[in-house]
């Protein structure tokens, strides 16, 4: 999604990045689709940065179109060593991609597909191999300029400016329709604060009421499992407050449910790693009523059981049992703190049919006939 940064702030959405610049264009006429215009896609790219007030010397990483045409790819260089390429940034290394060596050309989602996978690599602070790419086109003139092809996953560094301070990351993502429309985006990475420093794991933020929902009490077992390995493991640095927003907020609605009153992610993970091991070793139950498996029950739990123990609600039951019984509602928050920004943890996994009680999926069988149906 697409929002006004100031009212993702406004609504504690997770940012993924900042769209500091867009530019769109037509090529005009060419000889072909296979011979695009190098002045017009440096037109559209110098055009970019120069909305976005951006020097080019700290954007490192560009996602290009890239099709692996013999002469289309050597045609885009040649646009970027003419835009990114000049003054100052010359000297700036800078990483050449394009995912359409991983997953192919998305044609009308292609230029989405380059997003997203710029974004996951903000993410994870990690750049993505492009695939396929040896040996080199020779008409990619890449000696001498500041593009090296990225053959293998390396860490995405941050530049510094003048003064030494650390510039968030930045990247250019083109995508050029065969039409002639040329588009080219700069994305910046988001740090919150300005210092992007992560909460420490196993900070007490206060209490946060936790919510956890799955179709079945099979999913929210290997949900509850999968959670608590990822909070001891990549997400050990997430701030609990997001991480209770997101799973409360930002989660379809299941029948199978469980909520939890933690204060710090060690603890979180602890309850969820204990919930998850116990309904292993039993059956998990059919059905979702109260006192069924992964659903918020309070009279018949021993002490320290996964189940919420927050104030009175109505008819006098704890507010975690009546969201676990229930239809959560959107925005609450328990406990101290003010309003959180969610933070993206790991979704349910998706089981087969009869693996959610522990059985093997049935065999697939096609559908009967249809009424006056002829086969072949």
């Amino acid at each position: 999604m697409v929002k006004r940064f100031s009212r993702a702030l406004a609504d504690g959405d997770t940012v993924h990045a900042l769209i500091r610049a867009t530019a769109v264009a037509h090529g005009g006429r060419t000889n072909g689709f296979t011979a695009p215009s190098p002045r017009a896609q440096a037109r559209v790219l110098r055009q970019a940065l120069h909305r976005g007030g951006v020097d080019p010397a700290t954007v490192n990483v560009v996602e290009a179109h890239g099709t692996g045409t013999e002469l289309g790819d050597p045609v885009e260089v040649a646009a970027l060593n003419e835009t990114y390429g000049q003054g100052a940034a010359a000297g700036v290394p800078c990483s050449l991609g394009s995912v359409k060596s991983a997953i192919g050309h998305g044609e009308s989602a292609a230029g989405v597909a380059a997003v997203t996978k710029v974004l996951l690599q903000l993410r994870h602070g990690t750049l993505a191999p492009t695939l396929h790419a040896e040996p080199r086109n020779p008409g990619l003139d890449l000696a001498g300029s500041r593009f090296r092809l990225q053959h293998e996953a390396a860490p995405w560094p941050r530049l510094r400016d003048a003064a030494g301070r650390e510039l968030p990351r930045r990247a250019g993502v083109s995508s050029f329709g065969a039409g002639g429309v040329n588009a080219h985006v700069i994305l910046e990475e988001y740090r919150p604060g300005g210092s992007g420093a992560a909460e420490p794991a196993g900070r007490t933020d206060g209490r946060q009421l936790v919510l956890l929902s799955a179709p079945t009490p099979g999913h929210l077992t290997a949900f509850a499992g999968r959670l608590a390995e990822w909070l001891t493991g990549p997400g050990r640095d997430a701030p609990l407050p997001a991480v209770a927003r997101t799973l409360r907020t930002g989660r379809a609605t299941g029948p199978a449910r469980l909520a939890a009153v933690v204060a710090g992610t060690d603890e979180l993970a602890a309850v969820l790693a204990r919930f998850a091991g116990r309904l292993h070793r039993e059956r998990p139950a059919r059905g979702h009523g109260r006192g069924r498996a992964g659903t918020g029950a309070r009279d018949r739990r021993p002490p320290g059981h996964p189940v919420a123990r927050g104030p009175p609600g109505a008819a006098g039951r704890p507010v975690g049992d009546r969201m676990a019984g229930g239809p959560p509602r959107p925005g609450h928050r328990h406990g101290s703190g003010g309003a959180a920004a969610g933070h993206p943890v790991p979704a349910h996994p998706s089981l087969a049919p009869g693996a959610r009680r522990g059985r093997a999926a049935p065999p697939h069988r096609p559908p009967p006939p249809r009424p006056g149906h002829r086969s072949p």
